[in-house]
């Protein structure tokens, strides 16, 4: 089968995504709790742990130059499918290195002393500052932005050796009214399967309230309803089928019966009093785990846009019936450029169960 993206096959050792928690960005002294998750080909052991702050292009691609060993805490679990460990960023980690904002070295430095005093030296410290103090601190705090990637090699089963890699961001937090809210993760709550009938599948939007009664949903996954998840996934004539996943916004019916809308995005205002939502975007992989054919049109494909609600086409060959998804959201805040992109993953499974008019009409009998 030509490759694509989004398909993931046994034989490949590939990276879903790495969440680096409990936020992309996180501040010196800091414990770091970060997940890889991985498809195809099974990993057998991730290693070498490495951070580094700055990158430049080269021949062969980018290369770090001031890269510097990590050690976890603790061994890596949940492998093959994933890989959760944990560090420390060192407290000192400012000094030295210059952030993104071409402030003094020297002021750097002695900020970031300042700072690694315990907390409550620090909150008496502050307390004593006149607003304009605050203001004038706040203001440099926000600018000391320090870029991080984490770097480690991922061994898979049939010896394949591959580089991962995950961005974040490096930034002090405190209670001053010029230092940005950190970003959060965003939060996939639940994944299912919506199976709708012909007549209603040309341009379908499952979070359209027009929609509602029009299909009928199989949850693969679902943080707060774990009860409801089913794993088959029964596949019918006469029908269309959309992967969906929690797109972040989360209804309900208020007092006087109308219907209030809650949003787990991020929201911050700018230096002008506006506010700033952020937006979700969506990246979905998909794997045919019956290696049953090699022609890409007789098995599980999907139709990704970019959205929390993407097209799926089952399979023509129905002995191909256990299959994989994952589903990776980032989020976006426009013109905060040096907010790192938070992110999620959930990966789901399940098994096609086909009705006899389906076998019917695939197997041509």
């Amino acid at each position: 089968m030509p490759y694509t993206f989004d398909r993931i096959d046994a034989n490949k050792l590939r990276v879903i995504g790495v969440v680096v928690g409990p936020r992309p960005e996180v501040s010196p002294g800091d414990t770091v709790i970060a997940t890889a998750y991985f498809g195809g080909n099974e990993v057998l052991s991730v290693s070498d742990f490495k951070l580094t702050h700055k990158s430049v292009w080269g021949s062969n691609g980018i290369a770090f130059t001031d890269i510097y060993p990590v050690t976890l805490l603790g061994q890596p679990v949940g492998l093959p499918d994933s890989a959760k460990f944990s560090f420390i960023i060192k407290p000192d980690v400012f000094i030295g290195r210059q952030p993104f904002d071409s402030m003094r070295q020297s002021t750097i430095d002695s900020i970031s002393r300042i700072l690694m005093k315990p907390k409550d030296s620090i909150a008496i410290m502050v307390s004593g500052l006149s607003d304009s103090q605050k203001t004038t601190l706040g203001k440099i705090i926000e600018k000391m932005v320090l870029p991080a990637a984490l770097v480690f090699t991922a061994r898979s089963a049939n010896g394949a050796a591959l580089a991962v890699g995950a961005q974040f961001t490096i930034k002090y937090h405190m209670g001053l009214s010029t230092v940005t809210p950190p970003n959060n993760n965003p939060d996939i709550s639940w994944v299912g399967i919506c199976k709708v009938p012909d007549r209603y599948a040309l341009g379908f939007e499952f979070f359209d309230p027009l929609s509602t009664g029009k299909f009928t949903m199989t949850y693969l996954f679902n943080k707060n309803n774990p009860g409801l998840c089913d794993s088959i996934i029964d596949i019918d004539t006469g029908n269309a089928y959309f992967l969906v996943a929690d797109n972040g916004i989360m209804t309900r019916t208020d007092s006087a019966g109308g219907i209030v809308a809650d949003s787990a995005m991020d929201v911050i205002m700018d230096n002008y009093g506006n506010r700033i939502v952020e937006t979700f975007n969506y990246k979905w992989f998909y794997q045919n785990v019956n290696n049953v054919s090699d022609h890409d049109d007789t098995l599980m494909q999907i139709n990704d846009d970019g959205s929390a609600c993407i097209e799926m086409k089952p399979p023509g060959m129905v002995s191909m019936n256990a299959f994989r998804v994952w589903v990776a959201t980032y989020d976006q805040m426009q013109s905060q450029q040096f907010r790192p992109t938070g992110m999620c993953v959930r990966p789901v499974h399940g098994i096609f169960r086909f009705s006899q008019e389906y076998i019917k009409e695939k197997e041509g009998k």
